[in-house]
């Protein structure tokens, strides 16, 4: 048996950004790396500390607490004497920092590396694990989203309400993340049910299609040669619903299936369209690049490679079998 026993000192992760080293202009880029510290707690603190709106603080993705991350905020670069002591003070390291034209949004990067360290019984899990990476070189990941993102009823319920315009506002940014966790879930459940028809990975007819290179969007009319050498190679996937009013609605089957999905939850398919949440296209399958595993004394794994933004390494770990002792606690509380 493998186990991830996730900690700062297990679990490391870096953004890969998409700007430029220092583009000039009113906000102020800070790479920095924390410990133990979540980034909307490390938001909010800088927001107090610094007396600034929480819409002038912008990054690109939510990083675990239970991690030694590396990554980006946007803050107002009026502020730049006083930036390096903020950090500082909530335990967290600057490591640069670049004055940039716009705003850090939501994700604005490239994809996340990761280095993970896990334990091991004997040699047959190390042999085991090599093995299964190495299909996932090949075949991919469903995208599963991660337990950190589906939370609790509560979140999915509240959630629930504010998608349906049944919510009184609040804080933009904790709205955001309840919407996310209704969204996730609809997903997840989208994406079980895909590959228990035995539709994954191979798409259907009316699927709408992302070319994660382009993050264009397309439906399926036919499966010509292009599309299935592109699906082959991980370069095209089919996509699931982040439910909301302005997303692509697939056709034809795949509209049929979505709708099902979409209607278990409570509420109608033709709701969708009064909802004042966007929505988006999530694609069905993760393309895991830079995979490298190395065995280190005594039963320890290394284990790093590289994700696209928005997925999650847990998703990775568990796919390859791998028993995650941080969700075990949590379904246990």
């Amino acid at each position: 048996m493998i186990s991830f026993n996730q900690s700062p000192e297990t679990f490391f992760v870096e953004e890969i950004p998409v700007f430029i080293e220092d583009g000039g202009g009113e906000h102020l880029y800070v790479t920095f790396r924390r410990k133990n510290l979540s980034t909307p707690f490390i938001a909010e603190e800088l927001r107090k500390i610094l007396k600034i709106r929480e819409e002038e603080i912008g990054f690109a993705g939510n990083k675990d607490k239970l991690s030694t991350a590396t990554q980006a905020f946007s803050l107002p670069a009026r502020l730049e004497e006083k930036i390096p002591n903020a950090f500082n003070s909530i335990g967290a390291e600057v490591i640069s920092s670049s004055r940039q034209p716009v705003k850090l949004r939501m994700g604005e990067l490239l994809g996340n590396r990761f280095i993970i360290f896990l334990d091991h019984d004997d040699e047959s899990d190390f042999i085991g694990l090599r093995s299964k990476l190495s299909a996932v070189e090949k075949d991919g990941v469903p995208n599963f989203f991660g337990p950190q993102r589906l939370s609790d009823e509560d979140s999915f319920e509240t959630g629930k309400k504010i998608f349906l315009n049944q919510a009184p506002k609040g804080g933009s940014r904790r709205r955001r993340f309840f919407v996310s966790v209704f969204q996730s879930r609809i997903f997840n459940s989208f994406l079980e049910k895909r590959i228990a028809a035995g539709l994954y990975p191979t798409p259907v007819e009316g699927d709408v299609m992302i070319d994660p290179a382009s993050d264009r969007e397309f439906h399926l009319r036919e499966m010509t040669e292009e599309i299935e050498k592109k699906l082959f190679s991980l370069d095209y996937h089919f996509t699931g619903p982040m439910i909301g009013a302005k997303m692509i609605i697939p056709k034809g089957i795949a509209l049929e299936m979505e709708k099902a999905v979409i209607e278990e939850f409570g509420f109608p398919f033709s709701s969708l369209i009064r909802s004042r949440v966007p929505g988006a296209r999530r694609a069905a399958r993760i393309k895991v690049t830079d995979l490298r595993i190395e065995q280190l004394e005594g039963n320890r794994i290394a284990l790093s490679f590289t994700l696209p933004k928005g997925s999650y390494a847990t998703t990775l770990l568990k796919h390859c079998g791998v028993r995650l002792t941080q969700e075990e606690r949590h379904c246990h509380k």
